[in-house]
């Protein structure tokens, strides 16, 4: 009974594995283009309709906002 399931669950892993390994590829393209969609998408919006993201500040110790290293970083 001990090698039956040890067997079952070796074949359900290597099914999995072979799954992922098969598919990952195709994931990776359907989310790349989705991406490239939403970009055509945001490109095909006037200049008065583009978002415009804020800057996000954090206080320092003394109690002074500054921007985030990230902002400073675009």
């Amino acid at each position: 009974m001990s090698r039956r399931i040890f067997g079952l669950a070796l074949v359900v892993g290597f099914g999995v594995l072979n799954g992922y390994v098969t598919f990952q590829p195709a994931f990776d393209d359907l989310e790349r283009e989705k991406w490239k969609q939403g970009e055509s998408a945001a490109a095909d919006l006037p200049t008065d309709m583009v978002e415009i993201q804020t800057q996000s500040t954090q206080p320092n110790a003394n109690g002074t906002v500054n921007p985030s290293k990230d902002v400073l970083n675009k």
